[in-house]
Parts: C-alpha cells; structure tokens; sequence
C-alpha cells in the first residue's frame, strides 16, 4: 500500500514539474515576441514619410502658368491691323467730284464732262497687269516697277490728267522743282523723241496750283501729228511717296481752270 501512494506521489510530482515546464516556456519565449514587435514598430510610430509631403505641397508647375496667362501674342496684333491701312492709303480714293489721296495730301477736281480710266485701262496704258492694282501690297508693286498709274481722268476731246505716284528720293530735297526740271532736260528730251514725240518747247514756268505759286514743267509736243500743251507738276510732301501729274490739253483750251481744282487736303 505505501509502495502505491509513493508510486501516486511520485507520477503526481512528476506531472506537477511537466506542467510547470510548459507554463514558463511560453512566458520566456514570449519576451522576444513582445520586444521584437515593440522595437520594430518604429517606422509606423515615426511616420515621416507621410508628413514631409513636399511633392504635394511644392506644386510649383501647376501654379506658375506662366505661358497660359501671358498670351502676348494673341492680344498684340498690332502689324495685321494697321499694315492693311497703311498700304492702301497709298492709293488714292475717286469719287464723283475729285480723286483725294490721303498718302499725297492731295485732291485733285474733276472738270465737268471728264470721266475717270478703269484700272484695266490704266493698266494697259503702263504695261502692267491689273491684278498689280489689285493686290493689297501695293507699295511693293510701286517699289518694284519705280511708279504707278493711280489716275487717269479724260474728255471726249483727247485731253487728260493722270497722276503716277512713285517712291520719294531724298536726294531730290536737296534741289528745287525748277532746277530738278532744269536738269533732267535732256534726259526729258530723249524720252519724249524715242516714243515718236517732237518737242518745240521745254520751259519750267511759275504757276497757280490750287491757289499757290508752283513750278510747273510747260511742254509744247507734237503727238501722231497733234498739238499737245503739256504741263507736268510734282508733288513732294512729308510723305515717303510723292506724286507726278501731267495734264495734256489737245484742244487749246486753258489749263488753269484745272490747276485750280489741285489743292491740298489741308
């Protein structure tokens, strides 16, 4: 019998350390598991990542939109505007009474009776094409061919007026119209003969222009067996264009009633 209660003593002391083994293993193998998770669970606790957001905040290319507020080229169309204007300035306007050119400060009367030559016929006249009075360069044109027949007003009589605008030469400044008539006698002279012309005479006079004293080129030509009065005047203003008239009288009459109708825009 004592033998059987040490035999129960001793299973049950051996049952007691075995529990007790298993108890404090658990309890010491959890220190690791405990400090490990502790220690590192740092990147959560210091979450700098989420607080630098510099990319986020920095937004500088999305705000400085420079290129999109500053459009300088669409407000700024200053050469489309004002070019068109400037260019056909150049050419005068007719209307029923006059032809008025704001390029030359000019204004020219029709005599009653006269009419006014088409482009077409201008054209013809100067051995250009029409569509050269038709393009919007016209200034390009007259620096091309030299000059530009701009007027051409007739009678049924043969007698006209026409007014060729061409390039101002700043040398010109330098001499007065009778000295300018004086010294391009010759090459006048030349002109006229080799188109079929014979000159009897060739005079700068001193005449009335639309009220005022002007030099005006006198020539008396011979045309196709015809008595032409031929008197040239030259328009020389603040302009870099400048205009030639020249009005042919074939029937006697007196110019001055014409001249009279050349003056100044202002």
């Amino acid at each position: 019998m004592k033998r059987i209660l040490v035999l129960i003593l001793a299973l049950c002391l051996t049952f007691v350390l075995a529990a007790c083994a298993n108890e404090s293993t658990p309890a010491t193998t959890e220190a690791p598991k405990t400090e490990a998770s502790a220690t590192t669970e740092a990147p959560a606790t210091t979450e700098a990542p989420a607080t630098t957001e510099a990319p986020a905040t920095t937004e500088a290319p999305a705000t400085t939109e420079a290129p999109a507020t500053t459009e300088a080229p669409a407000t700024t169309e200053a050469p489309a505007d004002t070019e068109p204007d400037e260019i056909a300035s150049v050419r005068g306007e007719k209307t029923k009474d006059a032809y008025i050119n704001e390029a030359l400060n000019l204004k020219i009367a029709k005599p009653k009776g006269w009419f006014y030559y088409t482009d077409e016929q201008m054209a013809q006249i100067s051995n250009m094409t029409v569509d050269a009075y038709k393009e919007t360069d016209v200034a390009e044109i007259i620096a091309k061919s030299g000059q530009l027949m701009d007027l051409m007003m007739a009678d049924l009589g043969g007698s006209n007026l026409n007014l060729l605008i061409q390039p101002k030469n700043p040398m010109l400044d330098l001499y007065s119209d009778e000295q300018i008539f004086t010294l391009s006698e010759e090459m006048f002279t030349t002109q006229f003969q080799s188109a079929g012309m014979e000159i009897k005479n060739y005079e700068p006079v001193s005449m009335l222009v639309g009220g005022e004293e002007h030099t005006v080129l006198h020539l008396s030509l011979t045309m196709q067996g015809v008595e032409v009065e031929e008197y040239q005047i030259w328009f020389r203003g603040d302009s870099e264009y400048m205009g030639i008239a020249t009005i042919s009288i074939q029937d006697g009459s007196d110019p001055q009633p014409i001249l009279d109708g050349i003056t100044a825009l202002n």
